[in-house]
């Protein structure tokens, strides 16, 4: 009789781990239709609405001696405009890419700036060049960690990063536990996060495959608190996705305000949603992002109202020092142990 309950057990067990992978795949494929009705929405051709600036474009270009073939303007769901064209120059030893890029601007009565990784000069040989409708802000970031004492590792991971959509994204990862096994953990959420959105997830998707992946390997414990803000670098709106992580913190010079979202850590379901909470940051605001090993071992009752004291005394507008001093002013209340993996990550935006 134990015999056959054991197998019963069993069997019941196969049965969940079954039932759970078919959720995982179930929400893999969600975020992957996601991604195709995104892609089918992301631009628009509207070179017939256009004409005039495209011919300019032509007229312009061929002016700077550069010449240019199949050029298309296009439109993003928010309404700014990218131009795509084969180039290149006839000119002995090439010409700048900032000619190009002042030609065409002219020419759309538009400032553009160069996708990542354009090539600097443009010569004889023929290549694809992608111009995007200038920023209204830009954004500099700072970190300050402290990995846990007597730890040989610290277990967050972060990562900033700006795309050619003019979207600024800032993952925090705090790894479950502490050491070199919660740092790969940690590490390993924030490199898929970036490389989803790299090829062209969006928010929503790369946070649920994401979410699922971590789903897969549960059965070894992978569970890790995320914190992933997205600010739109054309309108400053702040989006902030919570899943399972400490509140962050909008500083506008000496006012500080706390954004929290109660969640589950990634990992645990694959059908949960991350908290999201939408802000818009004006010129020389700061968010602040902390990991839990930041709040949790502050001396005082009210915790959150003591960091938000501290942010809001700090009087740098550098995001880099700004960071440091608010790890420096915890570890000042805490006797300056670290019971915990403490990260500090503060971004600021000024327009340009």
């Amino acid at each position: 009789s134990d015999l056959a309950f054991a197998r019963i057990e069993l069997n019941e067990a196969w049965y969940r781990r079954l039932t759970e992978n078919r959720r995982v795949i179930a929400a893999q494929l969600d975020a992957m239709a996601e991604l195709m009705d995104s892609w089918c929405r992301a631009e628009k051709c509207i070179d017939k609405k256009r004409r005039l600036r495209l011919s300019r474009v032509y007229v312009y270009t061929k002016e700077a001696g550069i010449q240019v073939e199949n050029a298309h303007i296009y439109e993003n769901a928010r309404q700014q405009v990218c131009i795509k064209a084969d180039v290149c120059t006839k000119i002995d030893g090439g010409i700048e890419i900032s000619k190009y890029v002042q030609a065409v601007s002219r020419a759309m009565g538009v400032k553009l700036r160069q996708a990542h990784g354009t090539v600097s000069i443009i010569s004889d040989e023929r290549t694809s060049i992608v111009l995007y409708e200038e920023n209204q802000f830009y954004a500099l970031s700072g970190v300050a960690t402290k990995k846990k004492t007597g730890s040989q590792a610290n277990g967050d991971s972060c990562s900033m990063f700006q795309l050619d959509d003019g979207m600024y994204h800032v993952c925090v990862s705090d790894g479950m536990g502490s050491g070199k096994q919660a740092q790969a953990e940690s590490t390993l959420v924030v490199d898929l996060l970036e490389k989803l959105l790299e090829a062209g997830f969006s928010r929503e998707s790369a946070l649920k495959l994401m979410n699922s992946a971590m789903v897969i390997s549960a059965g070894e414990e992978a569970y890790s608190p995320v914190d992933f803000a997205t600010i739109d670098m054309y309108t400053g709106e702040l989006e902030l996705a919570k899943t399972g992580a400490a509140p962050s913190f909008i500083k506008s010079g000496k006012k500080v305000s706390v954004i929290e979202n109660e969640s589950l850590p990634a990992g645990v379901d694959a059908w949960q949603e991350s908290k999201h909470s939408k802000n818009t940051l004006q010129s020389g605001d700061f968010l602040v992002m902390v990991t839990d090993g930041v709040l949790e071992y502050l001396h005082v009752k009210d915790r959150q109202g003591k960091l938000m004291d501290i942010i809001a005394g700090v009087k740098s507008d550098n995001a880099g020092v700004m960071a440091q001093e608010i790890l420096d002013r915890v570890l000042l209340d805490t006797g300056g142990y670290a019971m915990d993996d403490m990260t500090v990550v503060a971004i600021g935006i000024w327009e340009k």
